[in-house]
């Protein structure tokens, strides 16, 4: 009766080891999956940092040689708006010529003006004063 026992003894403390066995290797089990997750999911998380990264450096680039050809194509219009401002006041210096040239009148009130007093100049070329 005392191997009787001892086998039932040896019996329930293998199922109860056993069982405990179970439980613990199961949540260690569980914490390794959980881990290896994360893991996963930081390798993935870099990757996609990196394709953004990547992404932005080449939409920088771009936008980099869009400013560039932005500014080069204002300096162009700026030098052809400042030679047809140039152009624009030599017109007016020769309309104001060819008007004091045609005034032959002795009444003409161009004819009497001082040329270099009577011009005035400002951002829109030289005008004449004819206030006088």
């Amino acid at each position: 009766m005392g191997e009787l026992f001892t086998a039932a003894i040896g019996l329930v403390c293998s199922i109860v080891s056993s069982i405990a066995t179970f439980f613990l290797t199961r949540r260690k089990y569980n914490t390794e999956v959980d881990s290896q997750q994360i893991e996963n999911m930081s390798k993935a998380f870099d990757v996609h940092k990196k394709i953004m990264e990547s992404n932005l450096e080449a939409q920088k680039e771009v936008m980099q040689m869009e400013i560039e050809a932005l500014k080069t194509d204002y300096e162009i219009v700026k030098k052809e708006n400042d030679s047809l401002r140039q152009q624009v006041s030599q017109l007016q210096m020769q309309m104001i010529n060819i008007l004091g040239s045609i005034c032959l009148d002795a009444t003409c009130k161009m004819r009497k003006m001082n040329f270099s007093s009577d011009l005035k100049f400002g951002d829109n070329g030289p005008s004449l004063v004819t206030d006088k």
